[in-house]
């Protein structure tokens, strides 16, 4: 079902190539390739990436649920069945990462979805005679 084929010293190129799109039910497959991957590293992968389609969100959840990591966007890089541009997710899992279902695993996994930019607001209530 997976493969990984060596794109540099260390680091694997992820495929599914007889994945039919019904078949990522995020948890079944993540269990199944977070399995894969930590079989890949314990080979001597020092990284996995991969590329998956923007219009696919369950392929998406499935990889992010297997611990791998947003690293960023290739925006037009295929097209859809009408035509259009679709965006590839440039996604990746370093062999010393945390594992996904770990306390650690999940919030690298937040910090790597949630946007960069946040808003953090402060304030002091008081009752009008200087008293908190």
């Amino acid at each position: 079902m997976w493969r990984i084929d060596e794109a540099d010293a260390g680091v694997g190129q992820l495929s599914w190539p007889d994945a039919p799109d019904e078949w990522w039910v995020p948890y079944q497959a993540a269990q199944q390739l977070e399995a894969f991957l930590d079989a890949a590293f314990a080979e001597g992968w020092r990284r996995i990436e991969t590329e998956a389609r923007s219009d696919k969100p369950m392929l998406r959840r499935t990889l992010y649920r297997a611990g791998l990591r947003p690293e960023g966007k290739a925006r037009g890089r295929w097209t859809d069945a009408e035509g259009n541009a679709v965006d590839a997710m440039r996604l990746a899992r370093l062999a010393d990462d945390p594992a996904p279902k770990t306390r650690e695993g999940f919030l690298s996994m937040l910090n790597a979805t949630l946007p960069t930019k946040r808003v953090i607001a402060q304030g002091l209530i008081t009752n009008g005679q200087g008293k908190f």
